[in-house]
């Protein structure tokens, strides 16, 4: 299996624009985990006025995984997809303030993670302005917060299908479910800004936000939730850390209420050497729920589950031929309460991206492995269309 999953990775391919960060103005390098404020590359060029661009990209994919002879939910839905139809527009007026709106047409809606019944809907994706410069600024309203360096990068610029295991989980249909350990994007307020320290950047940005994802009405609870990154940018090497801390509520019954503290923090380095790049990352996640009960009698608490996964990912671009090989070993323990849940994945990849057009095709292979008690087979075969504008 595992040599039939590598020629068949190697004999499709992948391509990309040079995308932007996830909050950064999309003439920032698209390499760069985006540490430097939004709109702060531009700053010294932006023209006095009102100054706007339009972008836009669109991921059209087939998904094949192995069907698991024990279980009716692992590749039984094999077939096409659509991860991502994404518009956005970005603008400055003058050299100090910017913003972003941005439009998802793809974006999952799916009320129960243990049901394969959902469709793809519309919804905001990011909503913020920011002002200020590179040395300091501020920015409002529904972003990516600063944590998790894979999380952070822009999806038109990764360069495998998806996300890892550990930040993007596993969804019904490709195993057993799980969560990953992100946050995604949230409605608040950052603060960050940096400063030249020799041939590098050092950079910061903290936040306060509301911590029940993005397109929330409300708050879940009257608890706000923080998170910061703090990193060092060369031309060639970025290394950072992040934290945050969150609480969530859920209120589906008042009698039933859940409270749900969540603790993480994460490591990364990502380095960019001609066409090599190597991204590495550990992520670490505390988990404590307490009911109304619960709070009532602490004694009956049960303990936190600890979650913490890391990858180590390889890509070297062949610019001749327009070909990126590209390989990620990751490993993820979604609950240390529940050790039989361990995962180890392990995908390749190719990237093709064609020549004149901005388009890129991408293949990739996972191969899983979980614990014997339980064990799947449920390997994947990815093969991604991705054009953007």
């Amino acid at each position: 299996m595992r040599s039939y999953a590598l020629a068949a990775a190697l004999a499709f391919a992948s391509a990309a624009r040079a995308d932007v960060s996830p909050n950064v103005s999309p003439n920032v390098s698209p390499n760069v985990v985006p540490d430097a404020p939004p709109g702060s590359e531009l700053a010294r060029e932006a023209p006095e006025g009102l100054s706007t661009e339009l972008h836009a990209y669109g991921r059209f994919a087939y998904t094949a995984v192995q069907t698991d002879p024990t279980v009716d939910f692992v590749g039984t839905t094999n077939g096409f997809r659509l991860p991502s139809a994404r518009l956005e527009l970005d603008g400055s007026y003058g050299p100090k303030l910017h913003f972003r709106f941005s439009l998802d047409a793809a974006r999952e809606d799916q009320p129960d993670p243990n049901s394969l019944n959902g469709v793809r809907r519309v919804a905001l994706a990011d909503a913020f302005a920011e002002v200020g410069t590179e040395r300091l600024y501020a920015r409002v309203g529904q972003f990516k917060v600063p944590f998790n360096a894979e999380d952070l990068q822009s999806t038109a610029t990764l360069k495998l299908a998806y996300r890892s295991v550990a930040t993007r989980g596993v969804l019904l249909d490709e195993g057993y479910t799980e969560a990953g350990i992100t946050l995604d994007r949230q409605l608040g307020v950052a603060v960050g800004g940096g400063l030249r320290a020799g041939d590098g950047r050092l950079s910061a940005e903290a936040a306060v936000f509301n911590g029940n994802g993005p397109d929330a009405l409300v708050n879940s609870n009257d608890a706000l939730a923080g998170a910061a990154r703090v990193a060092f940018t060369t031309k060639t090497l970025t290394v950072g850390v992040s934290a945050f801390a969150q609480q969530l509520t859920t209120m589906d019954r008042l009698d039933l209420r859940l409270n749900q503290l969540r603790l993480g923090a994460s490591a990364d380095v990502l380095i960019e050497v001609g066409g090599l790049h190597v991204f590495a990352q550990a992520l670490g996640q505390s988990t404590t729920e307490t009911t109304v009960a619960d709070q009532a009698t602490p004694e009956t608490t049960p303990p936190a589950s600890l979650a913490g996964g890391a990858f180590v990912e390889v890509s070297y671009l062949l610019k001749s031929l327009g070909l990126e090989p590209a390989a990620r070993v990751e490993v993820y323990r979604p609950d240390s309460l529940q050790q039989s849940h361990d995962l180890l994945y392990e995908t390749l990849g190719v990237n093709w991206y064609l020549r004149d057009i901005p388009v890129k095709l991408v293949a990739n292979v996972v191969l899983k492995q979980q614990k014997a008690e339980r064990a799947l087979k449920d390997n994947a075969l990815i093969l991604l269309a991705q054009a953007a504008f």
